[in-house]
């Protein structure tokens, strides 16, 4: 068996069916003819969609002739067939998944209707004039839309050669025929013109459709519904005029159909021709429905021609492999004035599943250019698409021996990293290999206030902390500042913890008592610094204290101050008590003048203690902060 293609070439194809294995026929009918009815069905092998015509063995005669005829009349505007098959008492016919136009014109555009127009009656032109046969059904019914909103001519059980086309011929099929589209001179008895038989139908098909539009907008289209009334529809055959003379009516001159018509024929277009078409093509594209771009001239946009033509990858390519208000764009993407064309929603729906099957294609170029841009356009696949067909391309793309295509191969792969996770990009056994070398920033503490024990002796009621100091403004206000966290010691930065302050208080405790040695000699004969020395090392434990206003609350008059007692009850410092012999000063040269410097000593101690006490307590004169030795001590008890 042969068949015509679009070219008008006959090819001879034998038996052609396409093996597609188990379909499921879905139970719900879409349509019912005289015949047959229209369902829909699925296939297991590669989940696809695809519309079946089921007719009785016993009445399916009809229907395996438009079988037939569908595998020998290809073209764009024509039903493409896919596969027949008999069981369970019907013959059954598989084509692309498509609706009757009867369902879908209630949702079509004006300019989707135009371009359907045109689809048919580039078919019918191509059937005319290249297979020589007359389709004799023009109608409504005949016409199905495909999911790109595409208009296929159908119903191909009338078709009949220009050799066998007489009145005779015409009448046997005449009840199956739409009656409003059968011409007046089928009824007589004059040879019927082949061309003006399917004319007739045509203009009735289009005052149909045309006159619940409104079309105050289109002068074009209001022309064009007059000629369908009139010229196509005349009684005189000659009159009607020719099916190739109507695609050049101003009613098909919209840019849409200008862009179809030059990427159809891009071969042929010359480089500077190329060049100023694609430089002004997105300005056109961007006046139109996203829908109607992406369903009209996606096909042809992602094309192969067109996608490695140098000047659409300047002017075009980058835009159409883009995303409205996502990611920021990269590539070439640099103008400020020109925007995406597809959102996403649209791009999901129409264009990601056309990138899917390019992607299959091996070649490096188209490759390169999908890959130049992937960064702007792979958060609009799904993750089913990226993880079952992108990725497993992609994989293919790094073992190439191409450096240049293995390295945009290995930064698409980076960008599916962030969807997909590094556990399905990459594969293998992962593990944490890397350690975080920030430093920690330890959170800031929050001190208890400090207060003083008694304004009377600020400097005697401060203890030297081994936490912070306590500065002197701050005892004099009656109020201690934020203490400031310890220096580190030598080699601090090597430790690993400097949260516990008690083991370390524990672990340098002889080179604390070391320190302060003199210090704590000053403060040991006070009282008041009991339990503040018990609580230096827990300063977070410290609570307000009462601050005494009265001095003779102090009752120092009556204090009794016992060195000795009083270094004993401190077992905190008892290590660190000095050790002074009783029988001998060694600091003087003989035993009478030890004798004689303590007694002296002794009397102006016991004098202090009472005219100071009387007098309030120890006053600035009386400062021993700078504690020197023992004997600088004795010098000043002795002057």
């Amino acid at each position: 068996m042969s068949h015509v293609d679009s070219k008008g070439q006959l090819h001879e194809m034998g038996n052609e069916k396409s093996n597609l294995g188990n379909i499921d026929i879905k139970p719900d009918v879409i349509e019912v003819a005289n015949t047959w009815t229209l369902k829909q069905a699925l296939c297991t092998a590669n989940s696809t969609q695809y519309s079946v015509f089921c007719s009785p063995l016993d009445t399916s005669s009809s229907l395996e002739l438009a079988a037939k005829n569908l595998i020998l009349y290809r073209h764009p505007g024509i039903l493409k067939y896919v596969q027949t098959w008999s069981q369970g008492g019907y013959f059954n016919l598989a084509t692309e998944l498509v609706l009757p136009l009867s369902q879908e014109l209630g949702a079509q555009t004006n300019l989707q209707v135009c371009l359907g127009l045109r689809s048919i009656l580039r078919a019918l032109v191509f059937l005319h004039d290249t297979a020589k046969v007359c389709h004799t059904n023009i109608c409504c019914g005949s016409v199905y839309v495909s999911p790109d909103n595409t208009w296929k001519l159908g119903n191909f059980e009338f078709i009949t050669k220009y050799a066998d086309l007489t009145l005779m011929n015409l009448q046997k099929n005449r009840s199956r025929r739409y009656e409003y589209a059968i011409p007046p001179e089928e009824s007589g008895e004059t040879i019927v013109e082949p061309q003006s038989l399917d004319l007739f139908g045509f203009g009735v098909m289009v005052q149909e459709i045309l006159k619940k539009r409104d079309l105050t907008s289109d002068p074009s289209g209001k022309e064009f519904y007059d000629v369908a009334c009139g010229k196509l529809q005349n009684k005189q055959t000659k009159a009607r005029g020719n099916l190739a003379d109507l695609l050049e009516h101003p009613y098909f001159s919209h840019p849409v159909v200008e862009i179809l018509e030059f990427l159809s024929a891009i071969t042929l277009k010359t480089t500077s021709e190329k060049e100023q078409f694609f430089r002004g093509l997105w300005a056109q594209l961007a006046t139109l429905p996203e829908t109607m771009v992406a369903t009209q001239l996606a096909d042809l946009l992602l094309s192969r021609l067109v996608l490695l033509e140098p000047s659409a990858q300047t002017y075009l390519v980058p835009w159409l492999l883009a995303i409205k208000d996502e990611q920021p764009l990269t590539g070439s993407f640099q103008s400020g004035e020109c925007m995406p064309l597809f959102s996403r929603p649209i791009f999901e729906r129409f264009v990601s599943l056309k990138l899917v099957k390019i992607f299959q294609v091996h070649d490096s170029q188209v490759r390169s250019v999908l890959l130049k841009h992937f960064s702007s356009y792979c958060h609009g696949f799904t993750k089913e698409q990226l993880q079952h067909n992108i990725l497993p391309e992609l994989l293919v793309g790094i073992k190439d021996n191409d450096d240049f295509l293995v390295a945009t191969t290995l930064r698409a792969l980076a960008d599916l990293v962030p969807i997909l996770g590094a556990a399905t990009v990459i594969g293998g056994k992962r593990g944490k290999l890397f350690t975080d070398g920030r430093p920690k920033v330890r959170p800031t503490k929050k001190l208890m206030p400090v207060y003083s024990v008694t304004p009377a002796i600020p400097k005697l009621a401060l203890v030297k902390q081994t936490e912070e100091e306590i500065t002197e403004e701050a005892v004099e206000s009656g109020v201690a500042a934020a203490l400031p966290e310890r220096l580190s010691p030598d080699g601090g930065e090597a430790w690993s913890d400097w949260d516990d302050q008690q083991d370390e208080d524990e672990e340098n405790k002889e080179e604390l008592v070391e320190n302060e040695e003199s210090e704590s000699e000053k403060y040991l004969s006070s009282p008041a610094l009991k339990k503040p020395i018990q609580l230096a090392s827990k300063m977070s434990q410290m609570v307000p204290k009462k601050v005494v206003d009265d001095l003779d609350s102090l009752d120092i008059k009556v204090a009794k101050i016992n060195v000795t007692t009083t270094v004993k009850e401190l077992d905190f410092f008892q290590d660190m008590e000095p050790v002074i012999a009783s029988s001998k000063n060694p600091l003087l040269p003989d035993e009478e003048e030890n004798a004689e410097v303590s007694k002296t000593a002794q009397n102006k101690f016991s004098m202090a203690l009472t005219e100071d006490a009387l007098e309030g307590g120890w006053g600035e004169d009386n400062d021993f902060s700078d504690w020197g030795d023992e004997e600088e001590a004795l010098k000043q008890e002795t002057s």
